[in-house]
């Protein structure tokens, strides 16, 4: 999803409304969390990383994201 999309998206909403992000963990236990901050980042997952988006004295040079932090679940 773009940041255009999800600006689109939520503009269908009245703007005073709360929003949460709704996860399921491997159990099917759902949960609905605030989002605690938004920020750019790298897109891999500390288990998924491609050594080749990162410089030689590991920063990162990849394409970012726009990464919505929930917190610990």
């Amino acid at each position: 999803m773009t940041v255009e999309k999800l600006i689109n998206l939520l503009g269908q909403f009245d703007p005073n409304i709360k929003v949460k992000v709704e996860v399921s963990d491997p159990t099917d236990w759902v949960y609905k969390v605030d989002i605690e901050n938004i920020y750019l980042g790298s897109p891999d997952s500390e288990d998924d990383i491609d050594i080749d988006q990162y410089d030689d004295e590991g920063e990162y040079i990849g394409e970012s994201v726009v990464l919505l932090n929930i917190g610990t679940v």
